[in-house]
């Protein structure tokens, strides 16, 4: 995969300078006591890449500034790096949200924004793209947080100010996504895991695509809603539609050629009596339906009246035997063998009752309940009662569709007469009017029936895509799910292998730094379990770490498949007590690099003090700095 290199450091300001001599392959070294810049250098560099620095932001209010930088004006850092064979020279200045980057020739010329705003590309975007590794979202619940090149460089850049009991660098920015247990394993993932890029990236493109389904799903239930309340009636499919569209265009006509022709006829008295039958046959069978219907209404109120009567009495009754229940419960009064006088126990023989007589015991016990058979009787008459419920609002339905035929059988009732008086005044006219009339109004009718079609023909097609587009998306999905299990599996295999190199590894650099360290390896968290997980004193934390830096460097330069851009930035190890023998032996380890494949190319790049780096190092020195020589140079200013 992608390779990344810093080969030279530059600061320039109105008031301060500085500029590093080319950082090579292998290990470059900066050496200085403390306060002469060694982590300035690496801020700069951390800064110069996207990351976020404290002391040099402009509008910080604290303490805690780097006065050189944050009081110098028209600054900037400027940065030339190399991405496999290609150069680039990154410049940033401070206080301002911008890497401009050009390539070493001058002919590439990009400005892209370091934090995310409004979902453009950024430069982490851009520099993860150089280096092969996909870009994209990492779900958590409800929660989602876009790779960052800041949330790689938690495992590549060894800091001064994490605590010495973590490995992740600290977070630049307060978040609990970007530091929750699933994002840290998912950077060891994509940094050594072969294919858990296409992994997480297949996982956030069925995710989106998992949100769009729901996001459409919703859509056409609000659209069934919007269509059900519009047209308040049952849903017809644009098969019928179009076929009841057609029946109603060929009626149209039809009707319209009538309408013609009766504009044309020439009416005869006989015509209009003949006419005024017709009517008077429609007006007797109107008359017909409305009494049948009518009575129709009758019985079913009758039936209402009966329901309800039921519903209420049986409801009273659920009360009585509930009230009965309760007291049964609270006082135990009565049973078949107590008597109702004085409460005693009587002594009953069987077919026989407590006076005497012959008595059917099965009719006798029938007075006397335990809770559950009480509990029985009440869950039984509920469900009478919610089929009585049921029964009522069907009669209530019932009634009201019947009450709409009865308006409309009116009305048609009121327009045939209104027909039978017009054709009465037209008994000695030549023009027939109230038949054009009738063809009229029928062809309104039809007019209106087929515009009504014609909007269900356009919500119903606009139904069917949103159908076909969720369809697919189903389609899209179950693709992408079997697509994501297979990279997974994959993944997991390949992590597996990883994992159990990391632990060999891990621990014969442990063994070699730390005289009291018998085991080490790294759980299913990738995290270290150091003697399986004995107290350590707070020192030996930083052999933790560091090795733990080194063994994923060094897996990345003996394996392919892996996304570590091969670089290692560490900035003055030398802390929390560890004497400088120690840290000695630890940065020897170092020396394991060089015993790879000689081809293989990487490059670690460490800030310490003086006397606390091995003396075979020495070459490897690329800056010194000291009280009167520190990082940052004062800029001569010309004497006018």
């Amino acid at each position: 995969m992608g390779r990344l290199a810093i080969r030279k450091v530059v600061y320039k300001g109105d008031n301060y300078h500085f500029e590093s001599p080319n950082l090579g392959d292998g290990l470059n070294i900066v050496v200085g006591s403390n306060g002469n810049g060694k982590t300035t250098f690496m801020n700069l560099i951390y800064y110069a890449l996207g990351g976020s620095v404290p002391e040099f932001n402009k509008s910080n209010e604290n303490e805690n500034k780097h006065k050189e930088i944050f009081y110098d004006e028209n600054n900037y850092v400027r940065l030339v790096i190399q991405i496999n064979d290609s150069n680039y020279i990154l410049t940033r200045y401070f206080a301002e949200n911008y890497i401009f980057i050009t390539d070493i020739d001058g002919n590439e010329n990009e400005t892209f924004r370091v934090n995310r705003h409004e979902g453009c590309e950024i430069f982490s975007d851009w520099l993860l793209n150089k280096l092969g590794i996909n870009v994209f979202e990492i779900y958590q619940g409800t929660k989602k947080w876009k790779i960052n090149f800041m949330d790689l460089m938690r495992l590549f850049y060894y800091d001064q100010k994490t605590q010495i009991d973590r490995i992740y660098k600290e977070l630049q920015y307060d978040n609990f996504l970007s530091d929750s247990e699933m994002f840290r394993k998912a950077i060891f993932e994509i940094l050594i895991g072969k294919t858990y890029n296409e992994y997480y990236e297949s996982l956030a493109k069925y995710n989106n695509k998992l949100k769009e389904k729901l996001a459409k799903k919703d859509a056409l239930q609000i659209f069934k809603s919007f269509r059900d309340e519009i047209l308040k009636e049952e849903t017809i499919n644009i098969v019928y539609l179009k076929e009841m569209k057609d029946k109603c265009e060929d009626d149209l006509k039809k009707y319209e050629i009538l309408r013609e022709d009766a504009r044309n006829f020439t009416n005869t008295p006989q015509d209009v009596v003949e006419d005024i039958e017709v009517m008077r046959t429609k007006l007797l069978q109107a008359d017909h339906n409305y009494n049948s219907i009518t009575e129709e209404l009758n019985q079913r109120h009758k039936e209402l009246k009966n329901f309800t009567f039921l519903f209420q009495d049986l409801k009273n009754e659920i009360q009585q035997i509930e009230k009965i229940k309760y007291l049964h419960n609270r006082l135990s009064l009565f049973s078949p063998d107590t008597c109702p006088y004085c409460l005693k126990d009587v002594q009953r023989s069987e077919g026989k009752c407590i006076c005497g007589s012959d008595i059917d015991e099965a009719e006798y016990e029938k007075f006397f309940y335990t809770e559950d058979e009480y509990l029985d009787m009440i869950l039984s008459k509920k469900k009478s009662l919610e089929s009585l419920d049921f029964a009522i609002n069907s009669c209530n339905e019932d009634i009201e569709n019947i009450n709409a035929k009865l308006r409309e059988l009116l009305l048609e009732k009121k327009s045939i007469k209104e027909s039978i008086t017009n054709l009465s005044r037209e008994m000695n006219s030549s023009y027939n009017s109230e038949k054009v009339r009738q063809l009229d109004n029928k062809i309104v009718k039809i007019k209106e029936s087929l515009s009504k079609i014609n909007q269900n023909i356009e919500i119903e097609t606009k139904r069917e895509k949103l159908d076909k587009e969720l369809e697919q998306i189903e389609k899209d999905l179950e693709i992408l799910e079997n697509a994501t299990n297979e990279y997974e599996l994959e993944a997991r295999k390949d992590i597996f292998e990883k994992r159990n190199l990391f632990s060999e590894i891990y621990k014969e650099y442990l063994m070699n730094v730390d005289k009291n360290c018998t085991s080490a390896r790294i759980n299913t968290e990738y995290m270290p379990v150091i003697n399986n997980g004995e107290y350590r004193e707070s020192s030996a934390s930083v052999h933790k770490r560091l090795m733990y830096f080194f063994t994923l460097l060094n897996i990345a330069i003996r394996k392919n498949g892996t996304n570590h851009p091969r670089v290692l930035l560490i900035d003055t190890p030398n802390k929390e007590g560890i004497d400088p023998e120690n840290l000695i032996r630890s940065l020897q380890q170092v020396k394991t690099f060089f015993e790879n494949d000689k081809s293989t190319e990487f490059q670690i790049i460490m800030t310490t003090g003086y006397d606390t780096y091995p003396e075979q190092f020495e070459e490897h020195v690329v800056i010194q700095l000291t009280d009167y020589d520190k990082l940052l140079k004062a800029v001569e200013k010309q004497k006018k």
